[in-house]
């Protein structure tokens, strides 16, 4: 099976935390991933909109608009759990966290604007 291409946000992320693998260096390297992950997500969603009908950019904005809702009660719960947890580990792992939820939402919407958006 075909190792799949890892997208250059995550190459980035790999390599800040190659350089400095320290608790520290791994929070910063995850913190840089989310503010990536997060602009490719906006970049994604308005190429996405530019392409919808006006009921298409309607249902897309609902969703997102859940989305987003969603995304913040996700991560209440991740700070309620990483918040209970003790070692130094868990701080990159609750960065991480944010980080793959915002990942997995810019991807969904690139597949979903890659199958034709309507």
């Amino acid at each position: 099976m075909q190792e799949e291409k890892k997208h250059p946000i995550d190459v980035k992320i790999d390599a800040m935390i190659e350089k400095d693998g320290s608790t520290h260096g791994q929070i910063r390297a995850m913190e840089e991933g989310y503010k990536l992950w997060d602009a490719e997500l906006n970049r994604v969603y308005k190429k996405f909109y530019g392409g919808l009908s006006a009921t298409g950019k309607s249902r897309l904005q609902v969703s997102q608009r859940a989305w987003l809702i969603f995304r913040d009660a996700e991560f209440k719960l991740l700070s309620a759990i990483f918040d209970k947890l003790e070692g130094t580990m868990y701080l990159p792992m609750r960065v991480a966290s944010r980080v793959e939820l915002v990942k997995r939402r810019a991807q969904e919407l690139e597949r979903l604007r890659e199958l034709g958006g309507e």
